[in-house]
């Protein structure tokens, strides 16, 4: 199960990282906009943190500052040393070929204060255009059909075959984390928890994304038990492996 990393934070998303982790691994994801809110300071309750450039909306793009992202993972590596999972390079939404030109000379940046670098794969890319020596993780970005479609699935498979990290972002909705998992991602990131707070439901959001998890275990068994069916495996080791898979 990825891990999934949130970039909204109160005291309900904070009671869902302390019954439910076992069930899906919750990290945070800081932008410069939240790191000025202060998020850093109860990443400690998190463990898992990862940093975006926060340059997918126009506001964003104002925020970005240079020295401040600078500071941003050196203080992230001073909390976090190993459980800092990446950190973005600039990127333009939508665009690889500018993408690639903002972000190149930042992953050496990045990977130079000793943090793994993430590259955002944006329409235009393919797996035979990626400067794969480059970056440490590949995170998904994109409009849907790009993030969904064959080509990013091939290169989040190239990546895996690379020991690459792969990070998909905007993750709201079952539907979406099933195309994750089936894509092999290891982390995802989403505002899900977030919308539903402004529209009062803050207690409720983290109880739905557990919800999603279930389904997707429910219907992980259901797969295996007919694999197993298929395959000609006796009911009895059936049982066996079900219980382990449990």
């Amino acid at each position: 199960m990825p891990i999934y990393l949130t970039g909204y934070i109160d005291e309900h998303t904070d009671r869902w990282k302390h019954y439910h982790d076992d069930l899906l691994p919750l990290g945070m994801i800081v932008q410069p906009k939240t790191y000025r809110e202060g998020y850093l300071g109860r990443a400690g309750l998190y463990g898992w943190v990862a940093i975006d450039n926060g340059r997918f909306t126009e506001a964003g793009r104002r925020l970005f500052e240079p020295r401040e992202y600078d500071r941003l993972i050196g203080e992230r590596l001073e909390r976090a040393g190993d459980h800092l999972l990446f950190a973005t390079a600039p990127d333009e939404p939508f665009d690889w070929a500018e993408t690639l030109r903002l972000s190149r000379p930042w992953l050496r940046r990045i990977r130079r204060l000793g943090c793994p670098a993430a590259l955002c794969a944006q329409e235009g890319m393919t797996p035979g255009n990626i400067p794969w020596d480059e970056f440490d993780c590949l995170f998904v970005g994109g409009r849907d059909g790009f993030k969904e479609g064959p080509v990013v699935r091939e290169a989040c498979r190239e990546a895996r075959r690379r020991g690459k990290w792969v990070h998909m972002g905007r993750v709201n909705a079952l539907r979406r984390l099933l195309v994750a998992l089936d894509f092999g991602v290891d982390s995802v990131d989403g505002t899900y928890l977030l919308h539903e707070a402004r529209k009062g439901r803050a207690d409720e959001a983290p109880h739905d994304v557990v919800g999603w998890l279930r389904q997707i275990h429910a219907e992980r068994r259901r797969r295996f038990r007919r694999d197993l069916v298929r395959l000609g495996v006796e009911g009895e080791r059936i049982e066996a492996l079900m219980e382990q898979l449990r």
